[in-house]
């Protein structure tokens, strides 16, 4: 498997399906590779250190790129997967259930930072 591969797709789980040519489809996150969310920081008296204080808004640029590389993803997920994944905003990732082929054709995509199993936490 290519190292760029392995990069984007950590869970053992997945990388089975990489290696593979499974026809079951996997429920994933796919995160895009977008320009990262800033936060601005403020000094916190109690404990001498910076501290998360809000989230900024990315510039008019910044948020120009970043609708234009989820516009693209949305179109090569469609043309990859055959419908539409749902796309989270807040986490900058769309949900979708590929299959192995389709999950190599995703990872191996310049839009794609990262694949990730879409799994409900701390149940």
């Amino acid at each position: 498997m290519p190292d760029e591969l392995a990069a984007k797709v950590t869970d053992p789980a997945l990388l089975a399906a990489l290696a593979g040519d499974e026809d079951q489809p996997l429920s994933v996150l796919i995160e895009l590779d977008v320009p990262a969310t800033r936060v601005g920081l403020r000094d916190d008296p109690g404990s001498g250190r910076r501290v998360p204080a809000e989230v900024l808004v990315p510039t008019p640029e910044q948020q120009a790129e970043i609708d234009h590389r989820t516009a693209e993803a949305e179109r090569f997920l469609q043309e990859v997967l055959g419908g539409s994944p749902v796309w989270l905003g807040a986490a900058n990732a769309f949900v979708a259930a590929p299959t192995g082929r389709q999950l190599r054709e995703i990872a191996s995509s310049r839009l794609v930072k990262a694949i990730h199993p879409n799994r409900r936490l701390g149940a």
